[in-house]
């Protein structure tokens, strides 16, 4: 996996090659580490998509579960938004994790939730997230529900919908 994700480097835009990478460090089935990746970036230093390597690696993160999410975080980084944390626990006011959150600003109480079709087409799923998320909420952390057509050209309402909850919840740029 590692070498094809090299040799697909010059292929691909950089936000393609960060999610490989992501992918291949993902939380629950993670066939390479971070240290790995830097191993097989300095393997194929001076051919062709190693300039694309070097610049996907300091981007990707471990424990992503999905693509989309990806995208969304590197979304609000470039538009100048905090990092957040990726499958970051949830915690209520007693520190009981409520669930693991997509995209998580743990000291603002922010979290960020891509909504994929998978939540759909799975009725006991998707009422499930509803009430977590509705706990979340009465317990002070701001939700913000992003789906794909808030990626892309629409990029700017995800940002903007996750600016102003980081700015209600005390961040200052």
């Amino acid at each position: 996996p590692l070498d094809t994700w090299c040799m697909l480097a010059p292929l691909l835009t950089l936000d393609q090659t960060v999610v490989i990478a992501d992918l291949l460090m993902e939380r629950n089935h993670p066939v390479a580490s971070p240290h790995d990746l830097a191993n097989a970036v300095r393997s194929h230093a001076g051919r062709h998509g190693a300039r694309m390597l070097r610049a996907a690696l300091p981007l990707a993160r471990e424990r992503t579960d999905s693509p989309k999410e990806t995208e969304l975080r590197l979304v609000l980084v470039r538009a100048g938004l905090p990092e957040p944390l990726i499958n970051h626990p949830v915690l209520n006011r007693f520190g009981v994790q409520l669930r693991l959150g997509d995209l998580v600003y743990p000291g603002f109480r922010v979290l960020v939730e891509y909504d994929g079709w998978r939540h759909r087409d799975d009725s006991r799923q998707f009422e499930r997230d509803i009430e977590v998320l509705q706990e979340a909420m009465a317990d002070g952390w701001r939700v913000v529900r992003v789906h794909k057509g808030m990626l892309g050209h629409n990029a700017h309402v995800a940002v903007g919908l996750v600016r102003s909850a980081l700015l209600d919840q005390g961040w200052h740029p």
